[in-house]
């Protein structure tokens, strides 16, 4: 008997594609708007916002999970970003530190570090997830982006170890990507990032490249080459973009490659 899985979300997009990952992992997947009886071995629940005035069911959503499935985890996603300011315009460093304390409100709300009057607690903060993106990082106040390299540019892997010093939680990489033919680079500057990171002791557990397809841009409809797969073509089929294609098999083989010489460094070191 296959174990059972429950998907919550009112959108029934976000339940079907939810249902095609579980099922294709062996599960038999039910799905709801609600919360409907107990008895299953995996809840997905999507809850898509962290801003304040938001924030409040969270708590109310782990109480309910945990009392029907006590070993449910939950993902809490938000940017990782580093702003710089000018030392020559000392209202730039202050904007600039507001912004770079901001990308942090939204876990402390969960742990009840920030705005504790919401109710959160430690309990509710569990793995944390990072969208990270080749804008994340940009100058106070004119928003001109910091390129990698750039003596200015505050590499990936201090990142994550910032967060993980902060909230001491496993992390991933929740969204990642960039446009056009930059995308292999971006994949490896971020792989080898990661596995700086790990290397350091920081639990990193994945990265997630987004989007998988292309698609059209947010404000200006344009078509987006930021994906694996292009747009459906008139015979129903997409077009893979192989330079990123071989990039991501490359980086499987380096991973298994990293994690098996580490994973053997362990075993000596006992």
């Amino acid at each position: 008997m296959k174990p059972r899985a429950l998907v919550i979300d009112d959108e029934v997009q976000i339940r079907r594609l939810l249902r095609v990952a579980l099922e294709g992992a062996g599960y038999d997947v039910q799905e709801a708007e609600g919360a409907p009886e107990g008895g299953f071995e995996a809840v997905a629940v999507v809850h898509n916002e962290t801003s304040t005035g938001l924030q409040n069911p969270v708590k109310e959503i782990a109480e309910a999970v945990r009392a029907v499935a006590p070993d449910t985890r939950f993902v809490q996603i938000d940017p990782a970003i580093n702003v710089i300011g000018s030392a020559a315009n000392p209202g730039s460093l202050a904007g600039a530190a507001a912004y770079n304390e901001s990308q942090f409100h939204g876990f402390d709300m969960m742990r009840g570090r920030y705005e504790p009057e919401l109710g959160g607690d430690e309990r509710y903060l569990d793995m944390i997830g990072l969208n990270y993106y080749f804008h994340n990082q940009w100058r106070y106040p004119n928003r001109r982006k910091i390129p990698p390299g750039h003596k200015d540019y505050k590499p990936l892997r201090d990142i994550l170890a910032d967060y993980y010093a902060r909230y001491n939680r496993p992390l991933f990489i929740a969204e990642t990507g960039i446009e056009d033919d930059e995308r292999p680079d971006w994949l490896s500057y971020v792989g080898d990032e990661v596995k700086a990171a790990v290397t350091n002791g920081v639990p990193v557990e994945g990265i997630c490249i987004y989007p998988i397809v292309n698609h059209p841009g947010w404000v200006d409809d344009r078509h987006c080459h930021n994906g694996l797969w292009d747009y459906i073509d008139e015979n129903h089929e997409r077009e893979i973009y192989t330079p990123l294609a071989d990039e991501i098999k490359r980086q499987i083989d380096a991973f298994d490659k990293f994690f098996e010489c580490s994973n053997s460094f362990a075993q000596t070191a006992r």
